[in-house]
């Protein structure tokens, strides 16, 4: 997934390079003078240095959007943010022997991967909020409030099927963590609707939330659940504005 903020946004203390397009590259081969290319070249030897001071930049870099990753994906990172072969060599190597740097062993196709010491930690601290919300049992639903919103379902024409109901029941349970996985079409936005008027019927607030704004507009309107991305309630949050309570139910889809 990219993340289209800028790299300070990002929090990643290196500079971002201009794009250089076909024209520009075939001014500087043919001995051109291009103040562009020459920019470039610069930024591009500014962060290779950067990361030389300070390794632990370019393992911020690439873990921002990837978890784990190759050597080959080391190599381009470094490759865009490094200056001819002598810098690149030095930068690789200043990586490479980060102590933040956590080897991974082989994947399935026989590729060393890496990831770093705080992209674990976050791992870690997340698999334990996880098992801590797992552990909740703060909204569980009465079943007349279940029974009346698949009577209210039925009456509109829409009948959940066995797997339907087995997912209706799952995600209504009392556990503060519930996660259903099925196929496109399989009816996953359909059986949230229903879900929807359950705990709104108990009290619940219901909010969807998304990565993209594409998926935030069809769990809405596959469900009814008003949802926005996660990056714009992320930022309703920093205001301090539309905060969870004990009384919410958070939809994250995919």
């Amino acid at each position: 997934r990219i993340d289209h903020r800028s790299l300070e946004a990002q929090g990643i203390d290196l500079e971002p390079q201009h794009k250089i397009g076909p024209a520009a590259a075939r001014m500087g081969e043919a001995g051109q003078t291009s103040e562009r290319i020459e920019e470039h070249h610069e930024i591009a030897r500014s962060n290779g240095e950067k990361i030389l001071a300070n390794p632990g930049i370019a393992l911020d870099g690439i873990t921002h959007n990837q978890a784990t990753f190759t050597n080959r994906d080391l190599a381009m990172f470094v490759h865009r943010h490094s200056e001819g072969k002598e810098q690149f060599d030095r930068v690789m190597a200043a990586v490479k022997a980060s102590p933040e740097l956590v080897a991974l062993g082989k994947d399935g196709r026989g590729e060393a991967r890496f990831t770093s010491r705080a992209m674990l930690e976050t791992e870690q601290r997340l698999e334990k909020a996880t098992a801590t919300l797992d552990a909740r049992r703060h909204h569980g639903l009465a079943d007349r409030h279940v029974e009346r919103a698949l009577a209210q379902a039925s009456a509109s024409g829409l009948d959940l099927s066995a797997e339907q109901h087995g997912a209706l029941e799952h995600v209504t349970s009392a556990k503060g963590l519930s996660n259903v996985i099925g196929y496109a079409g399989t009816g996953k936005s359909a059986m949230l609707g229903v879900a929807r008027d359950a705990w709104e019927r108990a009290g619940y607030d219901v909010r969807g939330a998304a990565l993209s704004g594409i998926a935030a507009e069809n769990l809405e309107s596959g469900s009814g659940i008003a949802s926005r991305t996660i990056a714009s309630l992320e930022h309703q949050w920093a205001q301090d504005r539309e905060r969870l309570t004990d009384r919410s139910i958070l939809v994250v889809d995919e």
